[in-house]
């Protein structure tokens, strides 16, 4: 089972929102049994999910069945648990962690046989249930808003004390940093103005995306997303594609942007990059 954290400096980067298409992407277009544990407060991954048919618990299928290139609603459902009601991981004291490491291990390893891939929302960096998973995980990705301050808030999650890099040093050295993903982007002056500084400053740590003429990962904003996670009980785009033409675009493009991040989650093999990265710099 491949597991990745997604994570963030701070709330309202769309890591939920993207820890939930992406899970739909897996499922329906690859066919993949997903597991995600929701380790946010409040757990909207988890209260987004379990209002929708998607969610249950998911039972094996066989290898051929998988990967599918479009999507097929027949794939199986995705396993939701939120880490307020997994016991271990809602104990609050707990102050070396070692409680919270400990459960947290022992339930992937327990999973582990039943599900393809784990996705782990987690909270705000860098908090208990945040550093446990990363020093767990194979992978982890960081969502960042395209925002004056989003050098600054990276800079820490990546570089701080008990930063990425610092995780990877000490408690994880197999731990796959894909990378920082700006996400909401549009194409406006200032927008694009502001990946210009992300770009000079974060090359060495944007998901390279072959793509598009930037060469890196980079997910758009889209009302479509919005809606699906909003108003159709924690549905995919996909669901809403066959009567919505905007929501036939919208998939389009978050595909093309989940194969990357798929392909990039399965070269994750505990390998760490071979180039020492640099340091965030301000541009």
């Amino acid at each position: 089972m491949k597991s990745l954290l997604v994570t963030s400096a701070h709330g309202g980067t769309g890591k939920t929102a993207l820890v939930c298409q992406f899970a739909h992407y897996l499922r329906l277009v690859g066919g993949y049994r997903v597991l995600i544990i929701d380790l946010a407060e409040p757990p909207y991954s988890a209260l987004s999910l379990t209002r929708g048919a998607c969610s249950s618990a998911t039972h094996r299928e066989p290898a051929h069945a998988r990967r599918r290139l479009s999507p097929d609603t027949t794939a199986p459902r995705i396993r939701v648990l939120a880490a307020n009601v997994v016991p271990g991981l809602a104990d609050r004291d707990d102050p070396g962690a070692t409680r919270c490491y400990a459960n947290l291990r022992h339930l992937l390893l327990q999973l582990a046989p039943s599900f393809d891939v784990c996705l782990i929302d987690g909270p705000v960096w860098s908090g208990t249930r945040s550093l446990c998973a990363a020093a767990l995980v194979d992978a982890v990705a960081c969502p960042i808003l395209v925002s004056p301050d989003a050098l600054e808030q990276v800079d820490g999650l990546l570089n701080g004390s008990n930063g990425l890099r610092d995780v990877r040093a000490r408690l994880n050295p197999a731990l796959h940093i894909l990378g920082v993903v700006p996400n909401g982007v549009e194409t406006t002056p200032r927008c694009e103005a502001r990946l210009k500084r992300i770009e000079a400053s974060l090359a060495a740590w944007l998901v390279p995306d072959r793509r598009v003429p930037a060469g890196y990962l980079r997910l758009p904003r889209l009302n479509t997303l919005a809606q699906a996670q909003a108003q159709a009980c924690g549905a995919s785009v996909a669901d809403l594609a066959p009567d919505n033409a905007d929501a036939q675009a919208g998939w389009h493009l978050l595909s093309g942007c989940f194969n990357v991040l798929a392909r990039c989650l399965d070269r994750a093999d505990g390998a760490t990059r071979q180039a020492c990265l640099p340091e965030v710099c301000d541009a």
